[in-house]
């Protein structure tokens, strides 16, 4: 995020920037690159969700003398797998955006603060020659 007419900044916020690692800083191609890749991950999970859920089948263990049989779930394995990998690759999708986000407000933060010191410190600097200028120019 650059400002116009604040050089100060941009120049603290781009040296902050760099100190982001190279896989957490996006610019507007990746960005986008990877919210594409988010949205159809979400997809292939919905899908995969559903594709999991539709090929259970209601298995009957064998049960011991005397007790009711146990009823339960078995799901198909290729689905099962592919539910789970597609998930992951969603969280770490997510985990990696999230991430980055972080790195860069971060690196805005400490720009603004550093910049807002040096802001202070020139117009202590300016207050405390015009203090002197006055002291040094009074009509008595």
């Amino acid at each position: 995020m650059r400002l116009e007419n604040d050089d100060v900044f941009n120049c603290i916020y781009d040296d902050e920037f760099e100190k982001i690692p190279f896989l957490f800083r996006f610019g507007k191609k990746r960005a986008k690159a990877v919210i594409i890749s988010l949205c159809v991950s979400f997809g292939l999970m919905l899908i995969s969700t559903t594709v999991f859920l539709s090929t259970r089948e209601l298995t009957e263990a064998p049960s011991l003398p005397g007790y009711e049989p146990i009823a339960f779930y078995s799901f198909n394995p290729v689905a099962t797998g592919f539910m789970i990998i597609v998930t992951l690759m969603t969280i770490l999708l997510g985990i990696w955006i999230v991430l980055s986000q972080w790195f860069e407000r971060r690196a805005f933060k400490k720009a603004s603060e550093l910049s807002n010191k040096i802001y202070i410190s020139e117009r202590h600097k300016a207050e405390l020659k015009w203090q002197e200028w006055k002291a040094q120019n009074r009509f008595d």
